[in-house]
């Protein structure tokens, strides 16, 4: 299925929805698939992915 497909599944379920398709995108479809990754993974994967995500940034210079 197509996001496109999927953005008029929502709409039919959602008839009173005003987001635009990109609107959509951002703020139901990225976080749904968002939630579904995280759900979908356990909690050693979590630990793993948490330290790739912050591998080399310790030295990084931090703006305020």
């Amino acid at each position: 299925m197509t996001l496109e497909s999927q953005y008029k599944e929502y709409l039919k379920d959602n008839p009173d929805s005003t987001y635009s398709f990109d609107e959509w995108k951002h703020k139901v479809f990225h976080p749904m698939l968002e939630s579904f990754v995280i759900a979908s993974l356990d909690e050693e994967d979590l630990k793993d992915w948490d330290n790739t995500l912050m591998d080399g940034l310790e030295d990084e210079p931090w703006e305020e």
